[in-house]
């Protein structure tokens, strides 16, 4: 059967129960919605929702929930649920347009970046706190510093960067890096200096590395 499937409610209660009962009570539950395209599927996104808010063991400072959107689909809706519910919104966009629609594109074969870029302003403006995460490969690794600033100057303030490590990286691609990775760093110090800092996973995460001795 090749079509694709939903989870039910009821596997989606077994999981949440799973959930609490392995998770060490000191620790933070972090809950993720993610795809394929999660809001093709709000319905059942919010059913779920519902079910963990009513578990007995639920409690709102312990438990983070998250949904990671192609950032093609967007509404009133679901700004009001988001919000609502205090969902962190991540939204998926590899760079301008350019970049994006490489290997990002709609059912028809056309980029879907016009409605990503609408979708991250809009969220912007009705959201308190937008993620983005953005997707390299080495054929766009290049355009990572572009990316960067395409998206800081979008007013996006938390950035990840993620490699796809599925990819056929060469060993010329992997000597770029370091290059790459500078240009990005560069532009992390620029925005502090200006103080108006930006969170970008590249560097943040290697910072609290060291900062716990690692």
């Amino acid at each position: 059967n090749n079509m694709p499937a939903t989870m039910s409610l009821a596997t989606a209660e077994k999981i949440v129960d799973f959930i609490f009962a392995r998770t060490p009570e000191n620790e933070t539950i972090h809950i993720g919605y993610f795809g394929g395209e999660p809001l093709l599927a709000f319905e059942e996104v919010k059913g779920i929702t519902r079910t963990i808010e009513s578990h007995p063991q639920f409690d709102p400072a312990r438990v983070e929930l998250a949904i990671v959107t192609n950032g093609t689909l967007f509404s009133d809706a679901i700004v009001r649920f988001v919000s609502d519910h205090g969902i962190r919104f991540g939204i998926s966009c590899d760079g301008p347009a350019h970049v994006h629609d490489r290997f990002r594109k709609t059912r028809d074969g056309s980029g879907s970046a016009w409605l990503v870029d609408r979708t991250i302003r809009l969220a912007l403006a009705s959201l308190d706190t937008v993620l983005v995460n953005a997707v390299y490969r080495p054929e766009t690794l290049p355009s990572l510093p572009e990316t960067v600033d395409y998206l800081s100057e979008l007013g996006v303030r938390h950035i990840y960067l993620n490699a796809d490590y599925s990819a056929a990286w060469s060993s010329d691609d992997l000597a770029a890096i370091p290059d790459c990775y500078r240009q990005v760093a560069d532009r992390y110090v620029r925005y502090y200096l200006a103080g108006e800092p930006r969170f970008i996973s590249l560097i943040d995460s290697k910072i609290t590395v060291i900062l716990r001795e690692g």
